[in-house]
């Protein structure tokens, strides 16, 4: 009878422990399968965000890319180009291109005093490495209500901002046309006028922003 006893014990004894140690390997694997769960959960969200931040910043692209368009289109449309505007510009006048930006055209040059030649318009800056009109702290040219850059009107634009932009005059450049002649030695009829334009799109948080930038050159009136 004791044999028996001590005999049913131990065999009590062993399935206790065996019992124990499928629990903590259960216990174990159940923690890993937990782990790679949440990991599997943390990815696919971070690829959701991903996936709409990279829908999100293309629409602002495409955005932008509409008012670059829009200003482009818009400028040719509406804007004369002559001396007037850039060479004999009036500050504070609605088309005229100056250093504080107003109404969105901008111009950081000079002509030398007493010289009509468009060829001898000059592009300065007090610092050669301060930064662009559009980069400026001190012109803030993206504020609101500032009055120093333009709105381009974007159809369907899925609710998004209008995108804003300024033009910078950048002087003058040959015209396509030249061949015999050209800007500096028939600055009258051989001249054009080289514009550079800037445009921001932002998303509806602000959280996206997008700027891109064209040039364009138009013959002087």
């Amino acid at each position: 009878m004791d044999i028996l006893q001590h005999t049913t014990a131990t065999s009590f004894s062993s399935y206790q422990k065996s019992r124990g140690a499928t629990l903590i390997v259960s216990l174990i694997l159940l923690l890993v399968v937990t782990m790679i769960a949440v990991s599997s959960i943390q990815s696919s969200t971070m690829q959701t965000k991903m996936s709409k931040n990279a829908a999100l910043r293309q629409t602002v692209f495409q955005t932008a890319e509409a008012g670059l368009a829009e200003a482009e289109s818009a400028f040719i449309a509406n804007y004369a180009v002559s001396d007037t505007n850039m060479q004999n510009c009036i500050s504070g006048s609605v088309n005229c291109f100056e250093s504080t930006c107003a109404g969105g055209y901008c111009f950081e040059g000079i002509y030398p005093p007493g010289s009509p030649n468009r060829a001898d318009c000059q592009l300065t800056k007090l610092n050669p490495l301060e930064d662009p009109v559009w980069m400026r702290s001190t012109l803030d040219v993206w504020k609101e209500g500032s009055g120093k850059h333009r709105v381009a009107l974007v159809t369907n634009n899925k609710g998004y901002p209008d995108p804003k932009y300024v033009v910078e005059f950048l002087c003058y450049i040959d015209r396509p046309s030249s061949v015999s002649t050209n800007c500096s030695t028939n600055p009258s009829t051989e001249c054009s006028a080289l514009f550079r334009f800037t445009t921001l799109a932002v998303s509806p948080d602000d959280q996206v922003k997008v700027m891109l930038q064209s040039t364009l050159s138009r013959p002087v009136n």
